[in-house]
């Protein structure tokens, strides 16, 4: 280090503070030689038994092992792995180079009142104020219980590549060092090229500012990691905390991976609500099974839906639901939920290469289910063989969501589309906030919150404010809506038929 030292805070465990007064402007404060730097290759190499258990765990089992540390979902993996590993090494007699590092990283206990992993989220019959009640019916709350979920499958499958050192490993140590992680991890790649995750010692000392007192930077000389000032020496005096920027980060992601909120923080937020239960896997609905294999087979699909926090600037769209603030993807994946046969919604059964397969059945619908069927029936069907679903609304061939909304709007009746996906919209929305509220009572009986807890209900209130603004645009739309004459003129024509 040059001019800075390592010391406790009054709010936040460990942070960074200047020792002296900075008399150039491009002083290095703090300097990582870049053997210090814990990427994922870095790691495996200096541990043999560590590469063992990651060549048992991580695929695909075809490639080298440092080949397939060029995923960045592997290199997730290996370093939260080697971490896992350190704090059992921790805890015996064996020694390790990294035992330092480990020594002044936040302690299990600290964790677990400090990060939101650590709740417990049965609050089934709760009549006292469980920490967790706090984020019932949220996103975050939603969050948490599929990532505790995620972790309990992940630690599993450590246990089952039979590594000794692994054995030592307990659940709650997998969630410690996967919170250790996500709070700590930084991307090196800057250029494009590739991602280069790294764990940093000493430089995640450094807490988080909306106004960065530093920032990092890799030496082009000889790789090592420096921090360096923001503004003019005479902005920084003796002892003053140094921050850096975690990014634009609204408070969902502040408190899900570093467990704080910011009052006013100007990243605005969203809430998700899984797609899921509009789209049940156990329906046996021959139309949501395609639906359901249509949407998977999609690029990067995610079946959330999203609302901003801050009404969506619609453009040229002149969408009510975009105004409201749902995605356009989000508003697309409504509408093909609520779209039947009678919309002009088609099937068909499609090869490997995506292209329609030509069926002598007029029931494309049951041409496409059949080969789906035949398909899960045969074990021995490789991925690239699997046949795909191929979609229509009216003569339109669908291929993304963006297809699924433009096709909609050019629909005759497409605000009957809409009104039928802003009623989905409203019932979803109302449920999670009839869940938050349920919780109320006992939270205005609550004493006064701090740390954690504070910025729990920071974020609920946040996320309250929202859904109810959002239930009452919906409420608004569906009525003026339900008035409308192209709504009437469908709904006759329906009872007439």
């Amino acid at each position: 280090m040059n001019h800075s030292i390592a010391k406790q805070t009054d709010y936040a465990g460990t942070g960074l503070y200047l020792t002296d007064t900075l008399k150039d402007q491009d002083d290095w404060l703090v300097r990582i030689p870049q053997a210090l730097l814990l990427t994922a290759p870095c790691v495996v190499d200096q541990d043999p038994t560590l590469a063992e258990t990651l060549d048992d765990l991580l695929e695909p089992k075809d490639k080298s092992l440092h080949d397939r540390l060029l995923y960045e979902r592997q290199q997730k993996m290996a370093l939260r792995v080697f971490l896992a590993r350190q704090l059992c090494i921790a805890h015996s007699e064996t020694t390790s180079k990294w035992q330092p590092y480990i020594d002044v990283l936040p302690s299990l206990d600290w964790m677990k009142r400090n990060h939101v992993l650590f709740l417990d989220t049965d609050t089934a019959g709760t009549q006292e104020l469980s920490p967790f009640v706090v984020l019932e019916g949220t996103s975050v709350g939603t969050s948490i219980r599929a990532k505790q979920h995620l972790l309990q499958r992940e630690w599993e499958r450590l246990q089952a590549t039979k590594a000794p050192w692994v054995q030592q490993l307990t659940l709650e140590g997998w969630v410690y060092a996967d919170a250790l992680f996500w709070s700590r991890v930084v991307d090196l790649d800057r250029a494009g090229t590739g991602t280069r995750l790294a764990m940093i010692p000493f430089f995640d000392f450094a807490n988080h500012s909306l106004l960065p007192t530093i920032r990092w930077q890799l030496d082009a000389d000889n790789g090592d990691l420096v921090l360096v000032p923001t503004q003019p020496t005479s902005h920084y005096q003796p002892q003053q905390e140094l921050c850096l920027s975690y990014g634009d980060k609204p408070n969902q992601e502040l408190l899900f991976v570093h467990g704080f909120c910011l009052a006013h923080n100007p990243n605005p937020d969203v809430s998700t609500f899984s797609l899921q239960p509009m789209l049940n896997p156990n329906d046996g609905d021959p139309e949501t099974q395609c639906k359901r294999r249509w949407l998977a087979d999609l690029p990067d699909f995610q079946p959330r839906l999203t609302l901003e926090d801050l009404p969506t600037d619609p453009g040229q769209d002149n969408d009510a639901l975009l105004t409201i603030g749902w995605s356009r993807a989000s508003i697309a994946m409504m509408y093909l939920v609520v779209m039947d046969r009678e919309d002009g919604l088609r099937f068909l059964p499609g090869g490997p290469d995506g292209k329609t397969q030509q069926t002598s059945s007029g029931d494309d619908l049951s041409n496409a289910m059949g080969r789906l069927s035949t398909a899960d029936d045969n074990d021995d069907t490789s991925q690239e063989d699997q046949p795909s679903i191929v979609a229509y609304l009216q003569d339109t061939r669908l291929t993304s969501l963006d297809d699924v909304y433009e096709a909609v709007n050019l629909l005759d009746h497409a605000l009957v589309i809409q009104l039928r996906a802003a009623m989905m919209l409203l019932d979803a929305t109302s449920y999670h906030l009839r869940t938050m509220a349920a919780y109320d009572d006992l939270l205005d009986q609550r004493p006064v919150l701090t740390g954690l807890a504070k910025s729990m209900l920071i974020y609920r209130q946040e996320e309250k404010l929202r859904l109810e603004q959002a239930v009452q645009a919906l409420h608004r739309l569906s009525e003026e809506w339900m008035s409308d004459p192209v709504v009437l003129a469908y709904l006759e024509q329906v009872e007439d038929e």
